[in-house]
C-alpha cells in the first residue's frame, strides 16, 4: 500500500482502498484512485476563473521510495492534448518539488492527477496560484487579448528586450490569427484566444493544441530575431505560425471538424503561407528559401508521398496559374467549408478537395500534374 500523508496544506492518507471519499480543497475536492498500472494517484478537481493560466506546485517530504520512483502530474483538460508529451515523470529524492503550468477549461475547472510510481510513503503539499503571481513566468498578450504567450522570465531578461517590444511582436500573431479565422469560415477552434506556452523542454519543436507548446530551447533564438529585425516584418517565427495554423485544422479538442482535411501538415503549411503572404510578413527571399526546402522533399513523381512535397507541388501549381492565388485560396476554403456542411459523413476527404479545386479553377487538379504524381496521390488517398 502507498501512504500519502498530510504535509503543510493538502494531503490525504490512503488506506489502500482503490478510491476514497472526496476531500474538500481549494474550491474543489481530491480523492485517491489506482491507475491501470496499479500506481496510486491523487486526483484533483478544482474550480477557478475560466480559460486562465495557473501554476500547480507539488512539494514532497518524508518520502519512502524505490530507486526508480517517479511522480507525474497529468492534466485532463480535453483541449490540452499534449500535456503528457510535454511533462514527463519526475524522479524524486528525499525532498523534492516541482511545478507545472495548466490552463483552466471553459468552465474554469482544473482537473489533474498526481501519479506516484514505486513510492511507498510521501508527504504531499499541492498549491495552485495564478501565473501572474509567480515571478518565474511572464505572460504577454496582444492588444486584443486574442494571442497570449507564456515565457520564462529569465528568457525575457536574457533577450535584453523591453516587454513592450515583445508585446508588439505578439500583436503580429494576432493579425495572422484574424486571417486564419476568416479563412476557416469564422470558426473559433477554442474560446477566442490562441495561447502559447514557451517554458518547457520536450522532444518536438512545437505541439498544437490548447495551449500550443513551443520548445523552450527555441525561445532564445526567436527573441534574438526580434532584437535584430525590430523595424521590419521578417521577425516572425514560422514555427509559431505553423502551430497556430494547425489549431484551425480540426485537431482533437477543438470545435472544428473538417472532413476535407486529408493531410493536416499540408493544410497547416498552406494556411501558413496564405496568412504570411497576405500580411507581407515574410520577404520574397524567405519564401524562396521555404519553397527550395520543400522542393527537395517533393518525391511524388517517384511514387513517394510527403506532406512537404505536395505542399511544394500545389503552391507551385497555383502560382503558375495566375497572380490571384490568395483570392483563389479564399474561394477554395469557402467551397470546402460549404461542401462540408452538405456532406458531413462518408465522404472521401481528397475527393472533396479535388471537387473544390475544379469548381474554383474550372480544370481538374490532375491536369497540372504528371501521371506519376497523380498516381501517387490516388494511391495515397483513394486506394490506401
Amino acid at each position: 500500500n502507498t501512504t500519502i500523508s498530510p504535509y503543510n496544506i493538502v494531503g490525504i492518507d490512503n488506506s489502500g482502498a482503490e478510491t476514497s471519499l472526496p476531500i474538500d480543497i481549494q474550491g474543489g475536492y481530491a480523492y485517491f484512485a489506482n491507475d491501470s498500472l496499479g500506481n496510486t494517484k491523487l486526483c484533483y478537481d478544482t474550480q477557478y476563473d475560466k480559460n486562465e493560466f495557473y501554476v500547480i506546485y507539488v512539494d514532497f517530504n518524508d518520502i519512502v521510495f524505490d530507486s526508480s520512483a517517479t511522480v507525474t502530474l497529468l492534466t485532463s483538460n480535453k483541449s490540452d492534448i499534449n500535456a503528457e508529451r510535454v511533462f514527463s515523470p519526475t524522479n524524486i529524492s528525499q525532498h523534492t518539488e516541482f511545478k507545472q503550468i495548466v490552463k483552466s477549461d471553459t468552465e474554469g475547472r482544473i482537473k489533474f492527477d498526481v501519479v506516484f510510481s514505486n513510492v511507498k510513503k510521501a508527504g504531499v503539499h499541492v498549491n495552485i496560484t495564478s501565473i501572474i503571481e509567480d515571478e518565474e513566468y511572464r505572460m504577454l498578450s496582444s492588444k486584443d487579448n486574442s494571442v497570449r504567450m507564456v515565457f520564462l522570465s529569465s528568457d525575457i531578461v536574457k533577450s535584453g528586450l523591453e516587454s513592450v517590444v515583445i508585446s508588439n511582436w505578439v500583436d503580429k500573431y494576432a493579425s495572422l490569427r484574424s486571417d486564419f479565422l476568416s479563412l476557416s469560415g469564422e470558426r473559433e477552434p477554442y474560446n477566442g484566444t490562441t495561447d502559447y506556452v514557451l517554458t518547457e523542454k520536450f522532444d518536438f519543436l512545437g505541439l498544437a493544441g490548447d495551449p500550443i507548446y513551443i520548445n523552450q530551447n527555441c525561445v532564445g533564438e526567436m527573441l534574438t530575431t526580434i532584437n535584430a529585425n525590430r523595424t521590419d516584418n521578417t521577425d516572425l517565427s514560422w514555427e509559431l505560425v505553423h502551430e497556430m495554423s494547425h489549431t484551425f485544422d480540426g485537431i482533437a479538442g477543438s470545435n472544428i471538424d473538417d472532413i476535407w482535411n486529408f493531410d493536416s501538415e499540408f493544410f497547416a503549411n498552406l494556411k501558413m503561407v496564405y496568412v504570411l503572404d497576405k500580411n507581407a510578413y515574410y520577404s520574397e527571399a524567405s519564401f524562396t528559401d521555404y519553397m527550395s526546402t520543400l522542393e527537395g522533399m517533393n518525391t511524388l513523381d517517384n511514387g513517394v508521398y510527403t506532406s512537404q512535397g505536395f505542399t511544394y507541388l500545389f503552391l507551385s501549381t497555383i502560382h503558375e496559374i495566375d497572380d490571384c492565388y490568395l483570392e483563389h485560396l479564399e474561394n477554395l476554403f469557402e467551397i470546402m467549408i460549404h461542401n462540408h456542411s452538405l456532406n458531413s459523413i462518408n465522404v472521401n476527404p481528397f475527393s472533396v478537395f479535388e471537387s473544390a479545386f475544379y469548381e474554383e479553377y474550372g480544370v481538374p487538379l490532375y491536369s497540372f500534374l504528371t501521371e506519376n504524381e497523380y498516381s501517387t496521390l490516388k494511391s495515397k488517398y483513394y486506394f490506401s
